[in-house]
C-alpha cells in the first residue's frame, strides 16, 4: 500500500510538472501573437490547437504513468502546475523574452542598416542616371509621337487630295 501511495505522489508531482509545462507552451503562444499581431479568428484556432495537444500531452503522461486511470488528483495537479507556473514566472518571462527580443531586432536592424549603406552608396548615382535617362527618354518618345502623328496627318491629307 505504501509502494502504491507514493506512486500515486510521483504522479500528481509530474501532473504539476506537466501543468508548468503547459503554462511555458502558451506563454510561447502568447509572446507569439504580441510579436505578431493576429486576428481574432487565429487566436481561437492557436487556441484551439494549443488545447488538443495539451489534451494529448496529459493524456500520454496518464497513460504512461498511471495504466490509462484517470484520477481527479491528476487534473488538480496540472491545474495547480499552471497556476504555480503564471503566478511566480510567467510575467518575468514574458517581460525578459521580449526585452532579448527587442534587442535582438535592434541589433538586426542596425547590421542591416550598416549592410546596405554601401549599396545605397553604389545605386545612388545609378538611380539618379536611370531617372534622368527617364525623363529624356520620355521627351524623346513624346517629341517623336508628335512627328509620327504630323506625318500621319500629312500622308492622309494626301490620300484625300488623290
Amino acid at each position: 500500500m505504501n509502494q502504491l501511495i507514493s506512486d500515486q505522489g510521483i504522479n500528481f508531482i509530474l501532473a504539476v510538472l506537466n501543468g508548468a509545462f503547459l503554462g511555458v507552451l502558451y506563454d510561447g503562444i502568447r509572446l507569439f501573437r504580441r510579436i505578431i499581431k493576429h486576428a481574432p479568428w487565429v487566436i481561437s484556432i492557436e487556441d484551439f490547437c494549443f488545447w488538443a495537444v495539451g489534451s494529448v500531452i496529459i493524456f500520454i503522461d496518464i497513460y504512461n504513468n498511471n495504466h490509462g486511470i484517470i484520477r481527479g488528483f491528476l487534473y488538480a495537479g496540472v491545474v495547480i502546475g499552471l497556476l504555480l507556473y503564471y503566478l511566480t514566472l510567467s510575467s518575468f518571462i514574458i517581460e525578459y523574452v521580449l526585452k532579448i527580443y527587442e534587442v535582438v531586432k535592434n541589433i538586426l536592424y542596425k547590421l542591416f542598416r550598416i549592410i546596405v549603406i554601401p549599396f545605397n552608396i553604389i545605386l545612388k548615382p545609378i538611380v539618379f542616371l536611370l531617372k534622368k535617362a527617364n525623363y529624356f527618354l520620355k521627351k524623346i518618345f513624346k517629341w517623336l509621337i508628335i512627328r509620327v502623328k504630323r506625318i500621319l496627318k500629312e500622308i492622309k491629307f494626301m490620300i484625300k487630295k488623290i
